[in-house]
């Protein structure tokens, strides 16, 4: 018997590290090399692309042969190729959907049979705070080899590719160069994708947010992640609840804004309400979402994750969805139902994203005119937030409120191109465009037209720009427009004649 035993012990022995290392080794059947060619605007000159770079992501093979990356891996993206573990052969790839309010993206082989016996990576469920995960990175162009990591909290956080906001793990780690949308498993199964690394700890999307992308029609019936529509404020204030008639207990977030031409606004209604009482409407306080009550500073409880941000329960729906909401307004408890609208980042004036599109600008006279966006803001780098211009970081904190058709833009001279045209205005830099000869420029496009309408004084055609807060003013002779842009390409090397002002 104990001849047996121990044949038994060491038999346990011999098998446990071979069934551990034939686990990992299959992982490589799961998962391939995204390499990305991308050639970028170069936002500060937006006539001409950065130089051509190749950045290596990976992907996590799916049934019906897709495969899952993150929406930044093939952001400005002109060439993608998938590499097999253990090949040096390239395969040519294609974009099959990408949604970069929640940072994912589906890509496919050009040929089918690239993927031959290969296997999906099957998904797991939401972790635990303080569970243990490993993370896949590439070790070399034969194998994979795992990080391990925890679940250190659940929060918000803005998408790397837009201005949505949602869920994310934050992971303890204790290594970097993290982040390039390696993913994250637990018990063999999917659990996460990361998107991005702070020192040693690294951000994910939950495998809830992309099943909930995959879950979705890839195509123009797409119905995306929504949002409520509305600015919360925390009420915590005694007199504030007590104006607003919310009683002393700890219930309810306020409504602080509203923003135009979104669910909260255009698709709520109340049985039997008048004209109006149907929308939220600032200073409502919000009770419930969904029978699930919100605390004053706007959380929930997950049985999971504790308290959470409200943000939790819009991340789980749907565009078009019926959101349930309970509110004091005024004292009286209403109930609502919103229908919810896909999330737009760009219904703002300062357009979050426009990848593998031109950059809208215009020159004329040498100003160059461009439309503000985050992706300009994004060259003063990770703490752009901070750093860039002041006059810019006004307009996008406090001239960003959503519109109903998102076209509304934010034009401004991001620099000037000497020339004998310009003397004088050589140092006007990051200055909103406010109105052209009187009227109000609401876009590059708006921008172009003003411009075809000068003012004319002693027969001579002028355009008077005036810009904004401060009120200067930029007047430019329109006689010798063309020569100067003549000089102006020659010497700046710009080859597109799109790029200006043609009366």
């Amino acid at each position: 018997m104990k001849f047996f035993i121990a044949f038994f012990l060491c038999l346990n022995a011999w098998i446990a590290p071979v069934s551990e290392a034939a686990v990992r080794s299959r992982l490589e059947d799961q998962v391939v090399r995204l390499l990305v060619t991308k050639r970028e605007v170069d936002h500060s000159a937006p006539w001409q692309n950065e130089d051509v770079t190749q950045q290596a992501f990976l992907a996590v093979v799916l049934p019906a042969g897709e495969l899952l990356t993150t929406a930044y891996a093939v952001a400005d993206a002109a060439f993608l190729e998938i590499q097999r573990f253990g090949s040096s052969h390239r395969d040519e790839a294609e974009l099959i959907f990408v949604d970069y309010e929640a940072d994912l993206a589906l890509v496919r082989p050009v040929l089918p049979k690239v993927l031959l016996g290969m296997k999906p990576l099957p998904l797991g469920e939401d972790l635990p705070l303080d569970a243990h995960v490993d993370i896949y990175k590439v070790r070399d162009a034969y194998q994979l080899s795992y990080v391990p990591g925890t679940v250190q909290e659940v929060g918000v956080v803005m998408a790397a590719t837009s201005a949505y906001t949602m869920m994310s793990y934050n992971l303890k780690v204790q290594q970097t160069g993290l982040g390039w949308a390696e993913p994250i498993l637990a018990n063999g199964k999917l659990v996460a994708l990361t998107t991005g690394q702070d020192q040693n700890f690294l951000r994910a999307i939950p495998v809830s947010m992309i099943k909930h992308f995959l879950n979705d029609r890839h195509d123009q019936n797409y119905r995306g992640f929504p949002a409520l529509g509305v600015e919360l404020a925390p009420l915590t204030s005694p007199d504030l609840r007590r104006m607003l008639h919310a009683g002393e207990g700890e219930q309810g977030v306020r409504v602080a804004d509203v923003f135009a031409g979104d669910a909260a606004s255009v698709g709520a209604s109340i049985s039997g309400a008048s004209t109006g009482e149907g929308k939220l409407q600032i200073d409502d306080v919000i009770l419930s979402i969904d029978d699930q009550p919100v605390s004053d500073q706007g959380y929930v409880s997950h049985p999971l994750w504790g308290k959470v941000p409200l943000r939790l329960l819009l991340n789980q729906h749907f565009g078009g969805d019926a959101l349930r909401l309970k509110i004091l307004r005024q004292g009286r408890e209403l109930s609502l139902v919103v229908n919810l609208t896909r999330f737009d980042s760009n219904k703002s004036p300062v357009f979050a994203y426009r990848y593998d599109q031109a950059e809208p600008h215009l020159i004329f006279g040498g100003f160059v005119f461009q439309e503000l966006s985050q992706d300009y803001l994004r060259q003063w780098g990770k703490d752009w937030r901070d750093i860039a211009p002041i006059d810019l970081l006004y307009l996008f904190n406090s001239q960003n409120r959503p519109t109903v058709d998102g076209s509304q833009r934010i034009v401004f001279i991001s620099r000037v191109l000497a020339d004998p045209m310009n003397r004088g205005y050589s140092d006007i830099r990051h200055k909103r465009v406010a109105t052209v000869n009187g009227k109000e420029v609401t876009s590059i496009a708006s921008l172009r037209a003003l411009l075809k309408s000068p003012v004319i004084s002693d027969g001579v055609p002028y355009s008077r720009i005036k810009l904004g807060p401060e009120g200067d003013e930029v007047i430019i002779d329109h006689q010798n427009l063309n020569a100067a842009h003549s000089r102006i390409a020659k010497t700046y090397e710009i080859k597109s004649p799109a790029s200006f002002f043609t009366p």
